[in-house]
């Protein structure tokens, strides 16, 4: 279940179908047969391409031991596309090396999307960069929005156990689709409360539980999806079932209730939710309640 608030407007450039590649280019595999000890030094960038009225920054990930390097990126650039307003408001994103890993192995499903070349409608670049063997090498895809969706949504999926990029990722691919949010909502035929908080100082988690009352006279059908909503930002629900785009903010996660086909009027159901929460913050939370599981 994935949605967008709106989807800003692109400029496009079209070339050819294969322009010569960065200066260091290498293949996908050169990427998948690094052992984790070099594929520490790899970092991966994804850039919104063109001149927008309010530009999409660009993301980084990369180990925690990274800096980005976007002068090494920056040799591998196609010419014709505009890079410059995405990278001027660069997030960076630090991962571990085994989710370096899972991105690898999400991106290798899609094979238009790691092969190098440049779609001729082309709207997002997809790097890589190893530095660890001196000079840097790069592989640069230049992705239609098509693979730029899919690209988006797998890494997202395959980077679920760490909150931030997940979100990040999933809100990234929130500018490529448009639905709408409001549909299906019940949030008016159910009361919602969380309780039972505790926190654990060693994983630096907060732990509750959400209770989902059917206040309504007739029964509501299942699955139902509940979108959380965490404040200040930095305490974010961990493992989400999914990410939307036109509920509340871009990115914001969800969860499926364990409801087989019908809450009876009256009935309640429940379920334990996770919160990383780093500085052990107070928060507050808010949610809505959707019947079906849809794009939105």
């Amino acid at each position: 279940m994935r949605a967008v608030a709106s989807l800003a407007p692109l400029s496009i450039v079209f070339l050819s179908l294969a322009p010569s590649p960065g200066a260091g280019a290498v293949p996908f595999s050169h990427f998948q047969a690094l052992p984790d000890t070099q594929l520490a030094a790899v970092q991966v960038k994804l850039t919104p391409l063109g001149r927008r009225a309010h530009p999409i920054p660009s993301l980084v990930l990369m180990s925690p031991s990274g800096v980005p390097d976007l002068a090494a990126f920056a040799a591998g650039y196609r010419p014709g596309f505009v890079y410059g307003p995405s990278d001027s408001a660069l997030i960076t994103c630090r991962i571990s090396v085994p989710g370096l890993r899972a991105f690898l192995e999400a991106a290798a499903r899609l094979p238009e999307v790691i092969d190098g070349d440049v779609d001729s409608l082309g709207v997002y670049s997809f790097a890589l960069l190893d530095t660890a063997g001196g000079a840097p090498q790069v592989l640069e895809s230049i992705l239609d929005d098509h693979g730029a969706l899919e690209l988006l949504r797998h890494s997202a999926e395959a980077l679920r156990t760490n909150p931030r990029a997940a979100s990040i990722l999933a809100s990234m691919a929130c500018g490529l689709t448009v639905f709408d949010g409001s549909e299906g909502e019940i949030t008016r035929s159910a009361g919602i409360g969380f309780g039972g908080f505790s926190y654990d100082p060693a994983t630096r988690r907060t732990r509750c539980r959400v209770r989902v009352v059917n206040s309504s006279p007739r029964g509501i059908r299942g699955p139902l999806v509940l979108v959380v909503l965490a404040d200040p930002p930095s305490v974010r629900l961990v493992e989400p079932d999914g990410y939307t785009c036109d509920v509340f903010r871009p990115g914001c996660p969800y969860v499926v209730l364990p409801v087989d086909s019908l809450l009876s009027s009256g009935a309640a159901v429940e379920r334990p939710l996770v919160f990383d929460n780093p500085r052990q913050s107070s928060f507050s939370l808010a949610a809505r309640l959707f019947s079906g599981i849809r794009q939105r």
